[in-house]
């Protein structure tokens, strides 16, 4: 098992099924639980995995996230200091172009 971190378009007006849209973009790693505490989503680490449901949050609140991030040790120790800034860069990019725009993070 592993964590993986998926973020994807969501849409609150939407029916339940079509709520959570196009997909954004994918973390795999546990990187020190950052993405957990980032999102505040403590509930869905489940130790050796993700529990398999997610969070929807706001433009401002994955604005946040990602500058919780970035200030972490995990961020600035990471081994491979290029994987979580590719992420962080595709969500950034993501809300340049959605300014106002809703993700789903999906913790499995």
């Amino acid at each position: 098992m592993a964590h993986d971190v998926g973020f994807y378009e969501y849409d609150p007006k939407k029916d339940d099924i079509n709520k959570v849209g196009n997909t954004i973009g994918f973390f795999f790693g546990y990187a020190g639980g950052i993405f957990y505490e980032a999102f505040d989503a403590d509930e869905l680490d489940g130790g050796v995995s993700g529990i398999n449901r997610g969070v929807a949050r706001t433009a401002e609140q994955v604005r946040q996230a990602i500058e919780t991030i970035k200030q972490s040790k995990v961020f600035k120790t990471y081994p491979d200091p290029r994987r979580i800034s590719m992420i962080l860069d595709t969500l950034e990019q993501y809300l340049q172009q959605h300014p106002q725009g809703m993700m789903y993070i999906h913790f499995s």
